[in-house]
């Protein structure tokens, strides 16, 4: 932690797990020691989970990163972040945040799959630009269980962005983010599946679709 750079970055990787991590956060997940980004998947990095593995059930805490949480670019694939704490603190009931997207995937990343994470307090809570057939499901944003809890981000909980094509977002809880709860907008962005969401309580649109088409 408190690194001027990435705090885990693997570049060209095949197969790996990050697990158990505290990255961004003190050892206690109540305080800021952020690096640059949390994680970064980079060049051509396949079938890494970050997340709960059977061994090791305790989740990432990945908070107070001064960009973003998790980073996903340059055509990484096939790679799964599972059941995370981004941008809150380990209680679940606190926000420490990014400085801009939770989780950003972007530039022909295909084939991610982003399920049971809790996502608050940042910028954006999802970010996808220019990739394709990633699977967005049963994720708690800016919310909690209960959808009680205000642990909204500052834009949108969910954001497609330019060639942001046939990717699937169903079943995620998307609440009290201070734009849209799901933005999608730009040339190209078509095809995205939107599918048995709950949105609630964010101050835009629950949906709000610019220049693209769903």
């Amino acid at each position: 932690n408190n690194f001027g750079g990435v705090g885990i970055w693997m570049w060209s990787v095949e197969t790996g797990w990050i697990s158990g991590c505290y990255i961004g956060v003190n050892s206690q997940g109540t305080k800021d020691a952020g690096n640059y980004d949390g994680i970064d998947l980079s060049q051509f990095t396949f079938d890494i989970n970050i997340g709960e593995v059977d061994s090791l059930l305790t989740p990432n805490l990945i908070s107070s990163n001064k960009r973003m949480g998790i980073f996903i670019g340059d055509s990484s694939s096939f790679n799964t972040i599972d059941g995370n704490i981004i941008g809150l603190n380990r209680e679940l009931d606190g926000i420490l945040g990014n400085g801009e997207s939770g989780i950003t995937i972007q530039r022909d990343c295909d084939s991610n799959f982003v399920y049971y994470n809790y996502i608050g307090g940042n910028s954006v809570g999802i970010s996808i630009f220019k990739s394709k057939a990633n699977f967005i499901s049963d994720n708690f944003i800016g919310t909690d269980e209960s959808f009680e809890l205000n642990l909204g981000n500052s834009s949108s909980g969910i954001a497609l962005f330019e060639d942001a094509q046939f990717n699937l977002i169903e079943k995620n809880s998307i609440g009290f983010n201070l734009a849209s709860g799901i933005y999608i907008s730009g040339q190209g962005a078509i095809g995205n599946r939107i599918s048995k969401n709950s949105i609630s309580q964010n101050h835009d649109l629950g949906i709000k679709i610019g220049r693209a088409h769903v």
